[in-house]
Parts: structure tokens; C-alpha cells; sequence
């Protein structure tokens, strides 16, 4: 998260939330099934495929989403649902 602050809750699976840099990234918190968490500037998250989740800014500042994805080779991308 670049900027505000990331609602984010995990319907299935889990994610982990983490800060720093890639290669030196330490964990914050491990959002499960059912869990609510704010994701905050500096923060970002590990997702797999499997996981289902919903986010949204329940704030009142834009949130800016830095966003990266590693698929396999001819992979689909996930989509977004309203």
C-alpha cells in the first residue's frame, strides 16, 4: 500500500501481511478465514491462488495500491468482481 489505509478481509485461504523490503520483509500478521484486518501504508500482502478475499477503502484518503503478480507460464490472471 503506497498510500491510506486497505480494508481487507480473507473469505477462504489466508494472508500474510508484511513490511520492508522484499528481501529483508518481516511479517506483521496472518489474516485466516473469516478475519477483517487494515492493511497500511508501507504494508502490502502474499496472496495464492487459492484465497478468496474482499477489500475495500473505508476511509476517507484514496488508497494507491502498488500491485505485482507471478503467474505460471500462459496463466489466466484472477478477476475482479464488483
Amino acid at each position: 500500500i503506497q498510500s491510506g489505509t486497505l480494508t481487507y478481509t480473507v473469505k477462504k485461504g489466508r494472508a500474510r501481511v508484511m513490511r520492508g523490503p522484499g528481501d529483508a520483509a518481516a511479517l506483521v500478521r496472518v489474516i485466516r478465514a473469516g478475519q477483517t484486518a487494515r492493511i497500511r501504508t508501507g504494508q502490502w500482502l502474499v496472496e495464492q491462488p487459492s484465497n478468496h478475499h474482499r477489500a475495500a477503502n473505508n476511509g476517507k484518503r484514496p488508497v494507491v495500491i502498488l500491485l505485482s503478480n507471478l503467474l505460471r507460464k500462459n496463466a489466466k490472471p484472477s478477476k475482479l468482481l464488483p
